[in-house]
């Protein structure tokens, strides 16, 4: 181990961790406030039968995404990016995107400690400009969106399939395969999903399909790798 591995490995992540476990445990809190405001100083009332319908209303549609999206995301945000990703949020929208643009411009690889690290600027750069972006919106977003020029309008809501059809094409440049094989699973997925076949699952079977592409294609990749069709 060299040196500036092993201050990354005895320094810079006990540091991250201990930190990062103090905000989520802090924002865990801060997130409850507002209920608490609610029920203790104004009376509001949380009927039992309406709060179980509510869990499980919320569970069906992201119980899904609480498992894989952190499996997803992880090898390309790395510790310190995936602890300022779930502070901040827009995980797949902005900062995944933010973090490879970092990592693919400082030429460092995945997964390795030089990616972490740019992963942790791209990623906490991303947060400051959304923060600025978000700032500006809220006062003055109803009069840029008039003076925007109608087609650009009506072009908006294709930014997120465009968004991550370039992230698809950088990672298809970069594991061809398993890129094919990842687009496949996800097309049979999807046409199960139009023809219902996962309804038949608990609570609607709604998150089937994003559990079935994400460890599907892990598993495919692990298959892949031991047939020796791609590195490592």
């Amino acid at each position: 181990m060299n040196s500036n591995e092993e201050i990354y490995q005895t320094s810079y992540l006990p540091y991250i961790n201990k930190w990062g476990k103090i905000t989520s445990w802090l924002c865990i809190v801060i997130v409850y406030i507002p209920t608490m405001v609610l029920i203790g100083i104004y009376g509001a009332q949380l009927p039992f039968d309406a709060t179980i319908n509510g869990i499980i209303a919320i569970l069906s549609a992201s119980f899904a995404m609480y498992i894989a999206d952190p499996l997803a995301v992880f090898p390309v945000l790395g510790t310190p990016g995936l602890y300022l990703t779930y502070l901040s949020g827009n995980s797949k929208s902005i900062r995944v995107p933010a973090s490879l643009m970092a990592q693919d411009a400082a030429g460092t690889e995945q997964g390795t400690p030089e990616g972490n690290i740019m992963s942790c600027i791209g990623v906490a750069i991303s947060v400051l400009i959304s923060t600025l972006v978000m700032t500006v919106m809220i006062f003055m977003g109803k009069w840029i969106i008039a003076v925007l020029p109608e087609k650009v309008v009506e072009a908006l809501p294709m930014l997120m399939p465009a968004l991550f059809g370039a992230l698809l094409g950088q990672q298809f440049l970069q594991r061809p395969k398993l890129a094919c094989a990842a687009i496949v699973l996800a097309i049979v997925v999807r046409i199960a999903q139009v023809n219902g076949i996962f309804q038949i699952l608990p609570l609607g079977g709604g998150y089937a399909p994003m559990l079935l592409c994400v460890f599907g294609t892990i598993a495919i990749a692990r298959g892949m790798i031991k047939k020796g069709w791609i590195e490592k």
